[in-house]
């Protein structure tokens, strides 16, 4: 489980850096071996290149930039829903710079925090209210993309196309859904279940070094990251209503993923129903949080491209829609997003 508290800055331990190094000279491999073992497709992906329907893009693209409205209105939402009213322009520059942050850090989705507590150092805000609001969007976000998720699973088990490599993947999203879960049915029940689950992994990590031999005075445990947590779900719990606002916007979030993988299949001539994007969006998104690396490089292309291929779309055909695809879904958002993050670090207090 991730903290809520304001992410630290230190560089990513040892471990962290050695899984992501061999994962990408894993993902280089595999993708010399990939495009070795289809090298006669390489040129038919030329040519579908070159034949791409350029009005078809150029309508990926300005739903790349919707995307990122919709995300500034999904957390403007959430916010208000906690009573932080930000200007949503200031809202557009934070939500992002917090998405740029996001992509570079495997952070479970708070890396971004920190663009929001720092905002809020500038203005004065409760520091307090905008942790919670941001625990806010991310169980929404996390509750919508889960139902996206087990409804395209079942799409592609109904058409006989789920892989065991799908099925993997998704066992490793169900460990981490639930922690979620089992935090909102402890906040459902009371703040201190809450805090007793959020200790939990403390309390493993000393029981493993008393294994060891390496057992240390014990650090008081900090319970604010689960208060927060607390207020964010009770928040659900007591007011469902308020909280449809951002859930709406959350969901739009993958509508807007799955139209957009729609619209590049057929700016490369590929006419299809909502299954094939809904199917594709869904294990991009699903691979892009197992993998290892920074914004799922290499695990989301190859679910992505793996799903195309399993409903009959050409290897080569695949391999440009899937570039394509992360092009206006991953890279435009990062440029913008990077951009934001500049310029939101040169701001200075409001007067």
């Amino acid at each position: 489980m991730e903290s809520l508290q304001e992410p630290p800055t230190a560089a990513p331990n040892t471990t962290t850096k050695a899984l992501q190094l061999a994962g990408a000279a894993l993902l280089i491999v595999l993708a010399a071996v990939f495009v070795y073992a289809n090298r006669t497709e390489v040129p038919n992906a030329v040519r579908a290149a070159r034949e791409a329907r350029v009005p078809f893009l150029v309508l990926a693209a300005a739903l790349s930039v919707v995307y990122m409205i919709d995300l500034a209105a999904f957390h403007h939402a959430a916010f208000r829903t906690i009573g932080v009213a930000l200007p949503f322009r200031a809202m557009l520059w934070l939500a992002s710079a917090a998405h740029f942050l996001n992509l570079v850090a495997k952070s479970g989705g708070f890396g971004g925090l920190a663009v929001y507590l720092q905002d809020a150092g500038r203005r004065g805000l409760p520091r307090g209210k905008v942790i919670t609001a941001y625990a806010l969007a991310s169980v929404l976000a996390q509750i919508m993309f889960t139902l996206v998720l087990v409804a395209s699973l079942t799409l592609a088990w109904w058409d006989g196309r789920l892989t065991l490599t799908e099925i993997a993947a998704a066992g490793v999203f169900s460990l981490y859904t639930l922690l979620y879960v089992v935090v909102i049915v402890a906040a459902i029940r009371s703040r201190e279940a809450v805090r007793f689950v959020h200790a939990v992994p403390a309390r493993v990590t000393r029981w493993m070094r008393g294994l060891f031999g390496r057992r240390r005075a014990a650090a008081p445990i900090n319970h604010e990251a689960a208060d927060e947590l607390y207020d964010a779900v009770a928040v659900l719990v007591r007011r469902p209503g308020a909280a449809l606002p951002p859930a709406l916007y959350a969901l739009m979030i993958d509508i807007i993923g799955t139209a957009m993988i729609w619209v590049v299949l057929r700016a490369f001539g590929v006419q299809t129903g909502v299954t094939v994007p809904l199917v594709g969006y869904s294990v991009s998104v699903l691979f892009s949080i197992v993998g290892v690396l920074p914004a799922g490089v290499g695990f989301a292309e190859a679910g992505l491209g793996a799903v195309f291929v399993s409903y009959d779309i050409p290897v080569a055909t695949a391999a440009v829609a899937v570039l394509a695809y992360r092009l206006f879904e991953t890279w435009i958002p990062f440029l913008i997003g990077g951009f934001a993050a500049q310029a939101v670090a040169r701001k200075r207090a409001p007067s």
